[in-house]
Order: C-alpha cells, then sequence, then structure tokens
C-alpha cells in the first residue's frame, strides 16, 4: 500500500501547525479516505472534520483533508521522555545486608512504645488497628505477637521521593522467585525483609534482576 501512496502527486500547504493535503482526481481521493480513516501518511493523524471532497475547479474534484502534522521541534523531547522512561523502568542499586537479625512485632493500638523496641534497626508504625514494631529480635518478648528471623536488605545511598516504579520492579522480581517480602520506606531509601530460609533465593533473585548484594546473614 505504501508504494501505492508513494505514486499519488501531493500538494502540502502548512497551514498552522497543521497540513492541508490535496490530491487531484476523485477517485484516488476516495480512495485514500477508505484506507485512511484515522492515520494519513508519514504517521500524521486525520482531522475526521475535514474528510470531505471539495471542488477545486477544472475538470476535476479534489479530496482535501486537514492533518496533525508533528512538530519537529517535540521531537528530541519526545524521545527524552521515552529514555527516561526507560532508564526509570530497570533501576540497578547495591544492597547491603543489615547486621541483626529483625522481628516484626505487634501490639494493640493503644499502647505505649516498649522500651525493647531498640537495636540499630527500628521502626514503629502506630495506626487506628495496630501498634507494629521492627527492631532486633534479640529485644523483643517472647510472648508478644510476632514474626521472627526477618532479614533486611537495604539499598545503600539514597532514593528519590520522585523515583517511579522502584518497588514495582523489586517485589516482582522475589515474587517470581517466590520469595515473601516485607518492605519498609525511610526518608533516604527502601528496605525488603526476607526470611533468613529464603535470603540466598531472595539475592539470587535480585542479582538476576540486575541488583548487586553485599553480606552474609547475620546469626
Amino acid at each position: 500500500m505504501l508504494s501505492d501512496l508513494e505514486e499519488l502527486t501531493w500538494n502540502l500547504t502548512t497551514i498552522q501547525g497543521k497540513v492541508t493535503l490535496i490530491r487531484d482526481c476523485g477517485v484516488g481521493a476516495v480512495w485514500i479516505g477508505a484506507i485512511l480513516p484515522r492515520q494519513g501518511p508519514l504517521g500524521l493523524r486525520r482531522d475526521p472534520e475535514d474528510t470531505g471532497p471539495v471542488d477545486c475547479g477544472g475538470s476535476g474534484r479534489a479530496s482535501a483533508a486537514v492533518f496533525d502534522f508533528p512538530d519537529p521541534v517535540a521531537r528530541p523531547a519526545a524521545r527524552a521522555r521515552a529514555s527516561e522512561r526507560d532508564a526509570m523502568s530497570a533501576h540497578h542499586f547495591l544492597f547491603r545486608v543489615h547486621d541483626e537479625r529483625l522481628a516484626i512485632a505487634r501490639l494493640p493500638q493503644d499502647n505505649a512504645v516498649p522500651d525493647w523496641a531498640r537495636g540499630n534497626f527500628v521502626t514503629v508504625s502506630r495506626t487506628r488497628d495496630e501498634l507494629s514494631i521492627v527492631c532486633a529480635q534479640r529485644h523483643v518478648p517472647r510472648d508478644v505477637v510476632q514474626e521472627r528471623d526477618k532479614i533486611a536488605l537495604g539499598i545503600v545511598g539514597v532514593v528519590p521521593m520522585t523515583t517511579v516504579g522502584l518497588l514495582a520492579q523489586l517485589c516482582t522480581a522475589l515474587a517470581n522467585a517466590s520469595v515473601p517480602v516485607f518492605v519498609i520506606s525511610t526518608y533516604d531509601t527502601d528496605w525488603l525483609l526476607v526470611s533468613a530460609d529464603r535470603l540466598e533465593t531472595a539475592r539470587a533473585a535480585l542479582e538476576a534482576a540486575g541488583q548487586r548484594v553485599e553480606g552474609a546473614a547475620p546469626r
């Protein structure tokens, strides 16, 4: 079809950022409208309000259609946006294994933050339903509702809060390896908590996704 189109004679006139497309010969014009109801040659998008045949004088008829013409100035910007999306779709970071085994504990919502919530890694979250604490498991009493033997893998450095798709990418890699994950985000970075018995599987999954993981499981 493209070779047939190339045989047609086009008169292109730029009018206020659009292109008016005129083809002498009514038969050819009708054929163009039939095969290109929405899309013109060179990727031009047809304006559906300007598609009817018009009388241009002379012995024949002409078909006129107005197309939006891609702005050449906008093309580099569009390519730059596409490059940004491609870059954001593949984040690569260094992860470091935290040197304490952690517990994820649950207390009643109105409970005071206990003294045992201490160590080199502590997060406290209170909602209308619960008080959740993550800290070194050696400090957490055994009678507290908790999940133990969690290993934290943290991204080294600062992850901008404008970063898009990072956790989706990481969690997808772990999900594909059947590794459950508990995610904690701080002001600077993100942490992935996995069970100790799944650490090496998680490491392999992250490295297969282009990440680097340093450190061994704490005892």
